[in-house]
């Protein structure tokens, strides 16, 4: 239940907020994790052929 409030005053949030910077703020979140799924990737990737 809270997190569909919270949806909701995000949603009205972006309403009010300019189209452009609301994609930018998306797109910079969606980069951000994309990165660091791929950094923690690594650095596993790294630590198991280090043994």
């Amino acid at each position: 239940m809270k997190l569909s409030v919270r949806w909701g005053a995000w949603v009205r949030w972006l309403r009010r907020q300019d189209l452009i910077g609301a994609f930018l703020a998306t797109l910079f979140v969606v980069v951000f994790v994309v990165v660091g799924f791929h950094a923690i990737v690594t650095l596993h990737g790294l630590r198991l052929a280090g043994g």
